[in-house]
């Protein structure tokens, strides 16, 4: 379960389950970049990687690992003193500096 927060940072006293969490991403048919071995599946895009040379290229994650990538992210967010906001897997948690609010 996640908790999810409102505008003031403030719990909003509901915990959002598996489905909730995946639904806040956009899936289509792609390769998971954890293990791509398991061929083609439904996956969200994480991130886009912008080489020097070449065109970017997707960094995409199947359902599972999306999951696994938001309790790191949540677990990220409680120990830097943040708030966590489900939907953001591609990007990192930002703590705060001591002193600033």
């Amino acid at each position: 379960m996640f908790t999810p927060y409102d505008a003031d940072g403030q719990p909003t006293g509901e915990e959002m389950d598996r489905q909730q969490i995946l639904d806040l991403y956009t899936w289509q048919p792609g390769t998971c970049f954890r293990h791509p071995g398991g061929g083609t599946v439904d996956t969200a895009l994480v991130k886009m990687i912008k080489p020097r040379a070449g065109q970017p290229e997707e960094v995409r994650a199947c359902r599972d690992c999306v999951l696994v990538m938001e309790g790191c992210r949540r677990n990220t967010a409680e120990q830097a003193g943040v708030e966590y906001e489900p939907g953001h897997v591609g990007e990192a948690v930002v703590a705060r500096c001591p002193g600033s609010s």
